[in-house]
């Protein structure tokens, strides 16, 4: 993706802290699986390497690994390939920009699993 010297941080939360995130950022009143706020949005002053922040719910994922018979470890890992898609400038408002980032998703997941 070109991001090989780029920053990030990862912050685990509850989804009582996700869901305040969502709502006061998204204007959405309920928790979230991972939210993503980018440091290279608009313009702005220059961010250097860093990307932005990654927020993933631990208690969604833990439900979501049951849900999908995965383990926590690999939920966790997916949200956050699904995070830092996001502040690369990726998103899936639309059917193909949904295709296309889900299956950026799965072959980098695949990478990081073999």
């Amino acid at each position: 993706m070109g991001l090989n010297d780029a920053e990030l941080s990862v912050i685990f939360v509850s989804d009582k802290r996700i869901r305040s995130y969502n709502r006061d950022y998204r204007f959405i009143d309920k928790a979230t699986d991972v939210l993503s706020f980018a440091a290279r949005e608009g313009e702005g002053p220059d961010c250097g390497d860093e990307l932005g922040d990654v927020f993933i719910s631990t208690e969604t994922a833990m439900r979501q690994s049951v849900e999908y018979g995965v383990t926590l470890e690999e939920e966790i890992t997916r949200l956050l390939i699904h995070g830092v898609l996001h502040l690369a400038g990726y998103d899936h408002m639309q059917p193909e920009d949904a295709r296309r980032m889900k299956a950026l998703e799965k072959k980098l997941l695949k990478q990081v699993s073999d």
